[in-house]
């Protein structure tokens, strides 16, 4: 069997449970599609046939589908998008070589399930760009009705990306003796549970689900402090082994609700259980923002949580999502938009007890006004199903590949490949910044700022204790130290994809700028730089700094002819560094970037 430079439009119009390229051995142990390749082929648009069965809203319609026991095949160079079901679907089938794939925004990027007496082994996941576009997709899903995914091959140097929300986006469930065993895990918990993907990576860009909140409304849950008592809250599971008290020595702020499980016994097939909270009614009209603090006793734990009607048939009234439990204290948002309707509605968390106890505190949850963000405004894909190169307009705008490369102007796609983008986001700086920077040598100053910019919030990075670089976080738009300080501050600006935009230098009368720029930047063997005319010195003496502040080397160099000063840094790792230059009379800094 050989596919290559297929390209199919839509399919899977009027019959469900297949593929655009579909495979399918069956029992036969005897053809199992030894030596057959599956390369270069670009499919769209599996679309799935659900009306008129008894669950319309599902589509399994999938882009290149491999069925019980299919072996030994070479899936190489594909693109898939935009299958109601999965890109990729590995089912009962062995000794797969999986590489160099690009699948983009399907229900399911990649599904690996084992079922019944079929083996699920030896195959190879490798160099995937494995992309989703919306928050409901998922990336992976490796499902087993045996204990097995360990078993399932090699995964490594993987892409694993959906950049609106890119915490919880594998799945895993498998079966022991007694009962399912059912996981969402980030990339990382994924690595550490099964000793997968260790060189896999994440989307190099974050694009926030929502944006410009305003809250408009009370708050809907009448026991936000659980100052006294955990009135208003429930809590219901199959097995009767959960636990909701008042928690009062402070874990939170003040009092706090306390849930546990009273029984943990791995014997006890339903292991969940919900956590439901009065709220009142709910409009479709309407949008709303939930918050509370949240506290854990054990690290890499999460539960659901969502909105649902408060009597039978007790349905989900808004779509489920995952919240991480840690035991560092994190404040959690999640924005509910147009829920079903209802007169009495409960806000609900759905948890297993292998999430041990947690506490709850300060939970809100108002009508709110915010905007929901579109990803056709960050994302862009791009394919080219033709024989001849296709030159691609990126209409003056800048983006990044997942790979993290830039792109902008024209770009060339060769036949039958593709290529996804991210916009490269463009916040300006802050309009002015009233921090002086330059030599500020025993001087003493107030720090403060106000800036009128939509940036997410602002950092500060001082130098401070002979060199050693100190980092103050503030999510407020204007501020001012209680203290003075006495070293040098920049202001860099956080913009929605957690890039960060330093902001202009703004020096008083008298003042000399000691940021200097260098070039190449970034660069992987020798950067120069010039210095200002007011500098004679034949040699400077030269610190290197890591980010952190410590000092990576000092030395003595020697300047060229116009003051310049070059620097070989092939020997340093990748990173950023601090180059401090001192001559007899100033001292001056230039940040550079090490690929």
């Amino acid at each position: 069997m050989f596919f290559t430079l297929l390209f199919t439009g839509s399919f899977l119009r009027v019959q469900d449970n297949g593929g655009g390229i579909y495979t399918w051995t069956g029992n036969d142990l005897h053809l199992i599609g030894r030596g057959s390749k599956i390369l270069d082929n670009i499919i769209l648009n599996g679309i799935g046939a659900g009306s008129g069965t008894s669950n319309p809203s599902e589509l399994p319609s999938h882009g290149i589908y491999m069925d019980d026991n299919t072996g030994s095949v070479e899936v190489r160079g594909n693109t898939v998008a935009f299958c109601n079901g999965n890109g990729l679907l590995l089912q009962n089938s062995h000794e797969i070589d999986l590489k160099d794939n690009t699948i983009f925004s399907n229900g399911t990027q990649l599904l690996i399930n084992k079922r019944g007496n079929y083996k699920l082994k030896g195959n190879t996941i490798y160099k995937n760009k494995l992309f989703s576009k919306e928050r409901g997709q998922m990336v992976l899903k490796a499902l087993s009705d045996i204990d097995d995914i360990r078993q399932f091959g090699n995964f490594d140097n993987n892409y694993y990306c959906r950049p609106i929300d890119d915490r919880f986006i594998i799945n895993t469930i498998s079966n022991d003796a007694t009962s399912s065993i059912y996981t969402m895990c980030t990339l990382d918990d994924w690595k550490s549970i099964y000793n997968f993907d260790f060189n896999s990576k994440s989307t190099p860009i974050k694009i926030p689900p929502y944006n410009k909140v305003t809250i408009t409304g009370k708050n809907k849950f009448s026991n936000s402090t659980f100052s006294k008592n955990i009135n208003d809250v429930s809590t219901w599971s199959a097995s009767n082994n959960c636990d909701i008290k008042w928690n009062s020595d402070e874990k939170l702020d003040g009092g706090s609700l306390m849930v546990s499980f009273n029984n943990k016994n791995a014997s006890i097939k339903d292991r969940r259980a919900i956590i439901t909270m009065e709220i009142g009614g709910v409009s479709v009209t309407k949008k709303y923002i939930l918050k509370f603090s949240l506290l854990g006793t054990k690290n890499n734990r999460n539960f659901q949580v969502f909105l649902r009607k408060h009597d039978v048939p007790y349905n989900d009234i808004s779509p489920r999502y995952y919240c991480n439990i840690s035991k560092v204290r994190t404040e959690q948002e999640f924005a509910f938009s147009f829920p079903a309707t209802e007169n009495k509605a409960f806000l609900v968390f759905d948890v297993s007890q292998d999430d041990s106890t947690f506490f709850v505190d300060n939970l809100q949850l108002h009508e709110a006004d915010f905007a929901l963000t579109n990803p056709d405004d960050y994302i862009r894909f791009e394919y080219n199903a033709s024989n001849s190169n296709k030159i691609v307009n990126l209409n003056n705008n800048i983006y990044i590949d997942i790979e993290n490369s830039i792109y902008q102007g024209n770009i060339t796609l060769k036949p039958w490949t593709s290529i996804i983008l991210l916009k490269s986001l463009n916040i300006n700086p802050l309009d002015k910044a009233s921090v002086p920077s330059g030599n500020l040598i025993k001087k003493i100053m107030k720090l403060n700022w106000h800036s009128n910019s939509n940036a997410s919030y602002f950092d500060t990075d001082s130098s401070i204790n002979n060199g050693i670089v100190k980092r103050e976080v503030f999510s407020l738009k204007e501020y001012t130290t209680e203290e003075d300080a006495k070293d040098d501050y920049q202001i860099p600006q956080m913009s929605p994809n957690l890039s960060k935009i330093s902001s202009p230098t703004n020096l008083p009368d008298g003042y000399k700028n000691n940021w200097l720029s260098s070039f190449p930047n970034p660069a992987n063997k020798v950067i120069s730089i010039t210095l200002p005319n007011e500098v004679s010195d034949k040699s400077l003496s030269t610190r290197i700094l890591i980010s952190t502040g410590q000092v990576l080397e000092q030395k003595i160099v020697q300047t060229y002819a116009n003051r310049l000063f070059m620097l070989d840094i092939s020997k340093y790792p990748s990173g950023l560094y601090i180059i401090e230059l001192n001559t007899n009379l100033y001292s001056y800094k230039a940040k550079i970037i090490k690929q």
